[in-house]
């Protein structure tokens, strides 16, 4: 009766350890650049319905000799920068590295690379399963 007990017991707990280590978490956010921005871009990071980034800042390449699909980074606080390109982000979030590209049609036809266009709207969206902290 005793060894019964303890295989429910432990066929319970088994089954409660994802409801109590993980949640499902959506990240999603925009990088957005208008002509009337000056080079600057706006970057909105958002976890559910909780805004984690909101910045206006001019990105910078991250390898300042490339000449084709670059990647920028956007450094806010004393956070991981966040990077993008025509393809899509790259951020860290609790420790985790999420990488999503753009949620839908996001380029205008004369762009080749982020920085000779004059605007665009990036959005992105990822669903992830965090380890609660």
């Amino acid at each position: 009766m005793l060894g019964k007990i303890k295989t429910v017991l432990g066929l319970i707990s088994m089954t409660m350890v994802p409801l109590v280590y993980s949640d499902e978490q959506y990240i999603s956010g925009i990088v957005a650049k208008f002509e009337n921005y000056n080079g600057k871009v706006r970057l909105i990071v958002n976890k559910d319905r909780d805004t984690l980034v909101d910045v206006f800042d001019k990105p910078q390449k991250v390898f300042d000799d490339c000449i084709k699909d670059c990647v920028y980074e956007i450094k806010y606080g004393n956070k991981e920068p966040f990077r993008f390109n025509m393809e899509g982000v790259y951020f860290t979030y609790k420790g985790q590295v999420i990488n999503p590209s753009y949620s839908w049609n996001k380029y205008i036809p004369e762009c080749t690379e982020i920085g000779n266009c004059k605007s665009f709207i990036l959005p992105f969206k990822v669903k992830l399963k965090l380890k609660d902290s």
